[in-house]
């Protein structure tokens, strides 16, 4: 059912939830549907696995030249595990990822495997606006990004649209 009523996005209030009250509004959502209301989100849901897999797979595979150049100095791993390693390693500080996610007010508490969770989400959403950013310096014949790159990507990449308004700034500086 996609009525208003069982969106809690679509409150009429204007007031801004944060992560850990929409989570709950959404887990009572999801508890008043039916199994066969649920059966449609749960199929989306399969769907959404197989893309993930698949881009999962093309990353690894565009990676793997990263890997064969660090076979030569860890012999002892295979291909795929230096592969899943890498895509585990944490880049970004998760003592800052943790700082930045308490800055939520719902947010009182955060295990090591959910920071962990949060910290690698961000690490691949950079990844990709920084590929996506790539791809418009290159068809600009450019090797260097702009801020302005950055700016156009947020404006005409749907999954980046809604940092549009954010990256403002960061043009006009």
């Amino acid at each position: 059912n996609s009525s208003s009523s069982n969106n809690p996005s679509s409150s009429s209030s204007k007031e801004k939830l944060g992560v850990a009250a929409m989570a709950k509004l959404l887990g009572q959502s999801w508890s008043r549907l039916t199994p066969e209301e649920k059966q449609v989100y749960q199929e989306k849901a399969a769907l959404e696995r197989e893309q993930v897999a698949k881009q999962v797979e093309e990353y690894q595979k565009h990676h793997a030249v990263a890997a064969a150049a660090d076979e030569s100095s860890s012999s002892s791993l295979t291909s795929q595990q230096r592969q899943q390693e890498h895509l585990l390693q944490l880049d970004l500080p998760v003592a800052r990822i943790r700082k930045i996610a308490k800055l939520d007010p719902d947010v009182k508490n955060l295990s090591k495997e959910a920071l962990q969770l949060v910290t690698m989400a961000t690490q691949l959403f950079l990844s990709k606006l920084g590929h996506e950013t790539t791809k418009v310096a290159r068809f600009q014949n450019r090797r260097s990004l702009l801020p302005q790159d950055v700016a156009h990507v947020c404006r005409h990449r749907s999954q980046f649209v809604f940092l549009k308004d954010d990256v403002l700034d960061l043009v006009r500086a």
